[in-house]
């Protein structure tokens, strides 16, 4: 005797039980965490056990350079207003000597969902967050007046952000850090689909599987 079981099901499965663990971590805070100048260790800690934290120190570019696509293997670009490199003697970057001049708006685009953002900035900074195009988290404003402020958010999915200076709308970044949320659902799936799984545990209904029917044999 035989289970019949759709591959399609077998994927919905897949992706509501192990995406569960992929947002496992982040669901596990209580709402939105914003964190401030004295919560920059925080804000590390607690994104860690979220998913992997990139930083983006602007050091790598040289002076005066036009930030667009330049990080893109890192899994984030700069579109809309241009926002260029400052380093070498701008007292604003205490971090590493370098950073970004955003100009009025800091625009960024990433090619996998994030579950945090921070920045280290002199002056003051607050984050609109997207997803799929649509405002999803206005954040609080966060610095003040001089260098080496920080601000921090956790806890909410996003794939775009706005950055501005809502003070005085002359944004400046340091460093930038956020959160890519690992998706063990897309990765299971796509082995599922293409590995010996299907050839080998299974069999297909007919040579082409065209009906998307695996065959288990019986216990």
């Amino acid at each position: 005797m035989q289970r019949v079981i759709t591959r399609n099901a077998v994927h919905r499965y897949i992706a509501v039980h192990f995406g569960a663990i992929a947002l496992l971590s982040l669901t596990s805070f209580a709402g939105v965490q914003e964190y401030f100048d004295d919560d920059r260790d925080a804000w590390f800690e607690d994104a860690a056990a979220i998913g992997s934290i990139t930083t983006i120190g602007f050091n790598e570019l040289g002076p005066d350079i036009l930030v667009t696509h330049q990080y893109s293997s890192l899994g984030v670009e700069f579109i809309g207003n241009p926002n260029f490199t400052r380093g070498e003697d701008f007292i604003g970057f205490p971090e590493d000597g370098w950073g970004l001049d955003g100009n009025q708006v800091i625009n960024l685009v990433f090619d996998s969902l994030q579950g945090g953002i921070a920045t280290d900035h002199p002056g003051n900074t607050q984050f609109d967050l997207f997803f799929d195009g649509g405002l999803v988290y206005s954040s609080s404003r966060f610095g003040g007046g001089g260098a080496g402020r920080f601000g921090g958010v956790l806890g909410i999915e996003f794939d775009e952000v706005l950055i501005v200076d809502p003070v005085d709308s002359s944004v400046f970044l340091d460093d930038l850090h956020f959160v890519s949320i690992p998706a063990p659902a897309t990765a299971l799936v796509y082995l599922l689909q293409y590995s010996h799984f299907v050839r080998g545990v299974g069999r297909c209904a007919n040579s082409s599987c065209q009906d998307g029917t695996i065959h288990f044999p019986g216990r």
